[in-house]
């Protein structure tokens, strides 16, 4: 019996492990996307309409750059700080800017950021870039979720199995004193 629910869980963990991991990372990726569209947005909006305000439109999880093209120039919105690498990078990538948000991935190191970019105006560009905590964060809720709803489809089964071999067990023991 404790053979069986062994190899369930091995089998469970081996599936989880092989095959989702892969898309654990990609559904991350894509649901990061979302909340860097959706900050962008807003940031976009207050650019547009009232640029003393934009501290309430703003997520910490998220830094805007604000490029302005005529000058050359760029201001990050948050407090957060970001690597001169990063923003070599975005800046390379500013050009590419248009009307709908273009998405990227950058490298540094170990770590996977990730940002955005959309044009405000003609001369206007804004970044996001993605606190990769914040991602990291999500992943590991998502993966402990799914180890949790292991372990209880495994609980479960255990539960079922010694259902099982207690009913076998009491006919067995009928048997065996009707023998003797």
């Amino acid at each position: 019996l404790i053979t069986i629910i062994f190899m369930i869980t091995v089998s469970f963990m081996i599936f989880f492990f092989v095959f989702l991991t892969n898309s654990v990372d990609n559904f991350v990726r894509d649901e990061m996307y979302k909340v860097l569209h959706r900050s962008q947005t807003s940031v976009k909006l207050y650019l547009e309409n009232d640029f003393e305000n934009i501290q309430s439109a703003q997520d910490t999880n998220i830094i805007h750059v604000v490029y302005d093209l005529d000058n050359l120039t760029c201001t990050i919105l948050n407090p957060n700080s970001i690597s001169n690498e990063l923003i070599k990078q975005i800046s390379s990538k500013v050009d590419l800017a248009t009307t709908y948000s273009q998405d990227f991935t950058y490298l540094e190191g170990e770590v996977e950021v990730l940002y955005s970019i959309i044009a405000i105006d003609d001369h206007t560009v804004l970044a996001s870039i993605m606190n990769n905590t914040y991602k990291m964060e999500f992943k590991n809720a998502i993966t402990n979720s799914f180890i949790n709803v292991n372990m209880g489809f495994i609980s479960i089964v255990f539960l079922v199995l010694m259902l099982w071999v207690s009913y076998l067990i009491h006919p067995l023991n009928q048997i065996r004193n009707y023998v003797n």
